[in-house]
């Protein structure tokens, strides 16, 4: 005949709170609440002190940049700076350039590729064979919490030989020193024109100074450079191109509360299961062997209680009463 239903019986093990086996029974207990918190804690897993998100940021080009070309001429070099009241302070060194920025956005209008092309037009006899780039960029971040930032993209490459070209390739990378807390944060500008006045206000080992100062640091982390090398005819240009890719950013911050107390709940509550699953055993052989004395009712002969030996402190109690 197939097998309908089944169902276990259930055997009751009685005694009195004060007895031998209500002390085990309360010593399984605390060992069951106890064992998985001291577990969990020792193994640095119950509270979270920090964790990682990933998002990709919403990146603009901040239309600011300063440019350093050094030529084959001993102490001439060439500058120039979207920022109108750097140029006034470059002097004879000022050179008037061309920089166009294109930005490629992905399906959700997010941009993922930021490609910078600057053409620097070169006197009869100029050759360059280096490049000095700083420029910014502003990220923000708006998933998990608001943050906004400015990015560098900074380059210093110097060759053997002139050229005629130069194309860098790397990524946007977020920096941090600490975790952050969970609350907006929007660090000040890192190029404020109305606070430039003299040289030093522009200098890039300055404004690198001032950024390495902040927590968070988007930094341009350079992967390939390729220098077409080659003398400068008359009246050519020098092309410098920088290719961005723009990654989602790993940011480490602070969980709050509820964060910390659901990690904390799911580490205790996995090792309690477990440790529970054990105890039980445990327990239903130290019961199902008398081990303490304790009164028996099985559901499969409901008329004849089974008491515990007769010699038993806990089964005289209990005949007692």
């Amino acid at each position: 005949m197939p097998v309908l239903h089944t169902r276990p019986l259930r055997r009751q093990f009685t005694s009195s709170l004060i007895s031998l086996g209500g002390f085990f029974q309360l010593f399984c207990i605390v060992v069951n609440i106890i064992v998985p918190f001291i577990i969990a804690y020792q193994t640095d897993s119950l509270w979270v002190k920090k964790n990682i998100f990933l998002e990709m940021p919403t990146t603009k080009f901040t239309h600011q940049a300063f440019l350093t070309l050094y030529t084959s001429t001993p102490g001439k070099i060439l500058q120039w700076s979207t920022v109108p009241k750097a140029n006034e302070l470059y002097g004879t060194s000022l050179r008037p350039c061309e920089i166009t920025a294109l930005e490629m956005k992905n399906n959700a209008g997010i941009v993922e590729d930021l490609r910078l092309d600057v053409k620097v037009p070169l006197n009869p006899g100029e050759s360059i064979i280096g490049v000095n780039f700083f420029a910014t960029v502003n990220m923000t971040l708006e998933d998990k919490f608001q943050l906004s930032s400015d990015g560098v993209i900074y380059i210093n490459q110097m060759y053997p030989v002139s050229g005629l070209n130069l194309t860098v390739m790397g990524e946007l990378v977020t920096l941090q020193r600490t975790p952050l807390q969970i609350k907006p944060l929007a660090a000040p500008i890192l190029i404020d024109p109305a606070t430039i006045h003299h040289m030093a206000d522009i200098e890039i080992p300055n404004l690198m100074a001032v950024f390495y100062e902040r927590n968070v640091r988007p930094m341009f982390q350079e992967f390939n450079h390729f220098w077409k090398a080659g003398p400068s005819d008359i009246f050519a240009q020098f092309e410098f191109t920088v290719l961005v890719k723009i990654p989602k950013q790993r940011i480490e911050y602070v969980p709050g509360i509820l964060e910390v107390l659901k990690f904390g709940w799911i580490q205790y509550y996995t090792l309690g299961a477990i440790i529970w699953f054990f105890v039980g055993l445990f327990r239903d052989a130290v019961f199902d062997h008398q081990i303490v004395d304790t009164f028996v009712d099985d559901e499969e002969h409901p008329d004849a209680a089974v008491a515990a030996p007769p010699h038993s402190f806990n089964a005289f109690h209990l005949h007692q009463q």
